[in-house]
């Protein structure tokens, strides 16, 4: 059962409820497996009964990890600021779940000779088929001496065999460099002490020039 603490129970999540509870409700949400305690107030005709909150740390901390499975990262964020901005395991969360969408970014293109090119894992493929077609058609009577390769504003970039072998090859050099740094910082953030430590993390995946 997810529940908020202030009574409100839900069947299904979304990141507009989520975002509300983020922003303008000061009630985290609990995903809770007992039954709910509840205490009457007043007396006679005007009573009635109320939810009691004795939510434990881990029903919370078990409604987040729900909550984050039904909205954007930018959401949870500023749920997790919201509600467990002490909390260095959420925060944790939070940085990593940042550092992850920068690499995904920085992963999903190359910047070459003043152009942008795709190296999504489709691209990556097709750009190691090739190279692999290179090779191979080195020791045969027709090597292959131009390719031309699309570029992200769909623009058609002609290489020579040597000059599309170094393309590959900074290509390599690039994404063994993100994924480096990427190992780096994620090690800083699971090895940080405190909260004041975690913040102090910078999430850049790029080297100074």
């Amino acid at each position: 059962m997810i529940i908020a603490k202030n009574g409100t129970q839900y069947n299904n999540l979304n990141d507009d409820i989520i975002k509300a509870h983020a922003t303008y409700v000061s009630s985290p949400f609990a995903k809770v497996d007992r039954a709910l305690n509840y205490k009457k107030i007043g007396e006679g005709e005007f009573s009635y009964t109320e939810l009691v909150d004795d939510f434990t740390a881990d029903e919370l901390k078990a409604g987040f990890y729900e909550v984050a499975k039904y909205c954007t990262s930018e959401t949870l964020k500023i749920y997790a600021d919201k509600h467990f901005s002490n909390d260095l395991e959420i925060q944790k969360y939070i940085k990593l779940n940042e550092l992850k969408k920068i690499k995904d970014a920085k992963l999903s293109e190359f910047s070459y000779n003043d152009k942008i090119y795709q190296i999504d894992e489709n691209s990556k493929v097709n750009l190691n088929g090739k190279v692999s077609a290179i090779l191979l058609a080195q020791s045969t009577e027709q090597p292959i001496t131009q390719i031309n390769w699309i570029a992200k504003d769909n623009s058609i970039t002609q290489f020579t065999t040597l000059e599309f072998l170094a393309f590959s090859n900074a290509v390599a050099q690039y994404i063994e460099e993100i994924l480096f740094l990427n190992d780096t910082i994620r090690t800083q953030i699971n090895e940080a002490e405190s909260i004041e430590a975690l913040k102090a993390i910078e999430l850049k995946l790029e080297n100074e020039a």
